[in-house]
């Protein structure tokens, strides 16, 4: 099996983390592999903050739900779109731009060593006014996603998410 391949199925959620600073070599690492994702009419709307300060780690740990491992995490990059800036004949396409990039930071931070996990902010109303007020996002920008990161603590083995029922082939087929 290739690289490429053993990276994506190798990925998986990691949410304990060791006490352990992440370079901001490695971090500008992840957002160029976010930023060599494709975009809907190559708009490139998205933005990357990344968060390295364990006081703005905490906030958006305490603002989002499902977000409390960013207390513990080494980093965090928050992937936001200008919707704005994505619009093409007429549809906006910045969340699915924005999803294939977090998805490239996931795949990327494994690859390097590093645990990730996807913190969801979009659609949920209350997740995106918090983001939007702990990082006094701009009023155009709006939030995906959070993604933590760290060197992982504890070994994890990888989900193996194949379901041959989901698969059709030539039409669907109910099952």
């Amino acid at each position: 099996m290739n690289e490429t391949l053993k990276t994506i199925f190798q990925r998986k959620s990691v949410r304990i983390y060791q006490d352990k600073p992440i370079s901001k070599d490695a971090l500008e690492l992840l957002v160029r592999a976010a930023m060599a994702a494709p975009s809907g009419a190559d708009t490139r709307s998205w933005s990357f903050i990344i968060i390295q300060d364990k006081k703005m780690l905490e906030s958006l740990a305490q603002g989002l739900k499902y977000g409390k491992m960013l207390k513990k995490s080494g980093a965090a990059i928050i992937v936001c779109g200008n919707p704005e800036k994505s619009v093409f004949e007429g549809d906006q396409y910045w969340m699915f731009d924005c999803s294939i990039a977090a998805e490239n930071i996931l795949l990327a931070a494994e690859s390097i060593g590093l645990g990730a996990v996807w913190v969801s902010v979009y659609p949920n109303n209350l997740r995106i006014r918090n983001t939007k007020e702990i990082l006094e996002l701009p009023k155009d920008i709006e939030p995906l996603c959070v993604i933590s990161l760290g060197y992982p603590k504890i070994e994890q083995k990888p989900k193996d998410k194949f379901d041959s029922k989901k698969m059709h082939w030539d039409k669907w087929k109910n099952i």
